[in-house]
């Protein structure tokens, strides 16, 4: 039997990959530290969400490495997305936080991206 603390994680990771290996790493975690491990998934899922699954680490990987305690990442950018940006007259932050902003309202990274792209006219439909 698992914890409600870790049925929210497990339903909030993006890769749902190796389930028991997670709840072990998830036991292995002292109570008190819980609350920062959902901190730090909340701060790193943004960028999570917006990887490719086989680019997002297991979330066993995740808790052993005591991953939570990394500083959430800084969104980046593609060359190709740098150079069509300021011909819209946005900046890549502007997109970033565009798409971030949709994420973090429940919609599919995905989604995100192509709602923020036919917004600038890069896709069409």
């Amino acid at each position: 039997m698992t914890s409600p603390d870790f049925e929210t994680f497990w339903r909030l990771w993006p890769r749902k990959t190796a389930k028991v290996a997670a709840i072990k790493a998830w036991r292995k975690i002292p109570p008190l530290e819980l609350p920062l491990v959902m901190e730090g998934l909340t701060a790193q899922l943004p960028e999570l969400n917006r990887r490719e699954s086989v680019y997002c680490p297991y979330p066993a990987t995740w808790l052993n490495g005591l991953r939570w305690r990394d500083e959430p990442p800084t969104p980046t950018v593609s060359p190709i997305t740098a150079k069509i940006l300021p011909q819209s007259g946005l900046t890549a932050r502007t997109a970033t936080n565009a798409i971030n902003r949709l994420i973090a309202s429940g919609i599919a990274p995905d989604e995100a991206k192509d709602r923020v792209y036919r917004q600038l006219g890069w896709i069409q439909g």
